[in-house]
């Protein structure tokens, strides 16, 4: 999009090169996200009528995979040994959300007879299963990039990135705290898969070391 190269000496005599380029990009982006909730109880019932061991499990997973267009801009500045680089970027495109919820309760006898019924605590027929939507994303990302050329051919770097992915759904927000006592009509039962999505973020820092011939 633009180019600009320039030399020039200060009033102290210092010469300096200094150079910019601004890049328009346009690509496809690939993001996934897998997360897991697992829940395990093991019980012991003294109770004489209800004697026994029971282990419970309730399990949440939830994935997400977004496709989108990724715009982009490239802006470089460099002055002498040192570089500056600015990537903002933004991706618009749809987010797969998955979740699959299961759960069983194992009952021991106190004669060691087992029994394996479906369902745990937090996990019943009203929510297990698999459950999918396709829902739109905005993902915008920024990396800034500070660069030395330590020799001809090597150049070190530090930078930072931040990324945010909206609607995405987390294995522990698809958690239904709510039981109901069966008999209940289907719609009113509990607990239920909830789809509540929310927006994910990261940041890091990234080092490098460039080599170029």
């Amino acid at each position: 999009m633009c180019r600009a190269d320039a030399c020039w000496t200060d009033e102290c005599c210092a010469t300096y090169h200094d150079s910019y380029r601004s890049y328009f990009t346009l690509g496809y982006r690939f993001l996934r996200l897998d997360d897991r909730v697992g829940i395990t109880e093991q019980l012991t019932s003294t109770v004489s009528e209800a004697q026994g061991a029971f282990l419970i499990e309730d399990n949440f997973k939830t994935s997400n995979q977004f496709h989108g267009l990724e715009l982009g801009l490239d802006m470089n500045f460099r002055r002498n040994a040192w570089s500056l680089e600015f990537t903002p970027k933004i991706s618009l495109g749809n987010t797969y959300e998955a979740g699959r919820v299961d759960g069983f309760t194992r009952t021991t006898a106190p004669d060691g007879t087992r029994t394996l019924d479906q369902g745990g605590l937090l996990t019943k027929s009203t929510n297990i299963g698999l459950h999918s939507r396709n829902e739109f994303s905005v993902v915008p990302e920024v990396t800034l990039t500070l660069g030395y050329q330590v020799t001809q051919h090597t150049r070190a770097t530090l930078g930072y990135n931040f990324l945010a992915w909206t609607e995405v759904v987390r294995a522990g927000d698809q958690i239904d705290l709510h039981t109901t006592s069966p008999g209940v009509a289907p719609a009113d039962a509990h607990p239920q898969y909830p789809f509540q999505a929310t927006t994910f973020w990261a940041q890091g820092l990234d080092l490098g070391l460039e080599f170029r011939w």
